[in-house]
């Protein structure tokens, strides 16, 4: 009798968190960033780096997200415009992830290992206006000649 729940969920595909349900912002139209925000978290921690330790407060990530978002922004980049991330997993990845949500672009995300071949055929497809990179990768995105955040 006691798989039967177990066995329930399987079938259903429904399953439930044993903590208590969290309220919701109930804008439909809410995008991500605004709902990271939505309550106002201070000096509470949002991103912490496993393997350095570096962490970043709702406060400080908040401020960052938007001083990044006005300077793509004054790079001409905006609604509708892609930008490409090329970059391992980090707090940058996501923070960059954020920027250019704020900013109103797309973000398209290559994978760091892929080689200069298989980028320039994510380039074609995507035609981003902007390749967010790490300096260890600048040399897979460098020929494609699209400005470089952070030049």
């Amino acid at each position: 009798m006691i798989l039967m729940p177990i066995l329930e969920q399987v079938i259903t595909g429904i399953y439930h968190s044993k903590c208590p349900p969290i309220n919701l912002p109930s804008n439909s139209f809410l995008d991500i960033v605004t709902h990271i925000f939505y309550v106002n978290r201070g000096n509470r921690k949002a991103l912490v780096d496993a393997s350095t330790g570096r962490s970043l407060t709702y406060e400080d990530l908040h401020g960052l997200i938007r001083a990044a978002a006005a300077g793509i922004s004054q790079m001409g980049i905006g609604h509708g415009d892609v930008v490409m991330i090329v970059a391992p997993n980090s707090m940058d990845y996501i923070v960059s992830m954020l920027v250019v949500m704020v900013a109103g672009a797309i973000v398209t995300t290559v994978n760091p290992v892929y080689t200069v071949a298989e980028v320039a055929n994510q380039v074609k497809d995507s035609n981003p206006k902007l390749i967010v990179t790490v300096q260890q990768l600048v040399e897979k995105v460098v020929s494609f000649q699209l400005p470089l955040y952070p030049s």
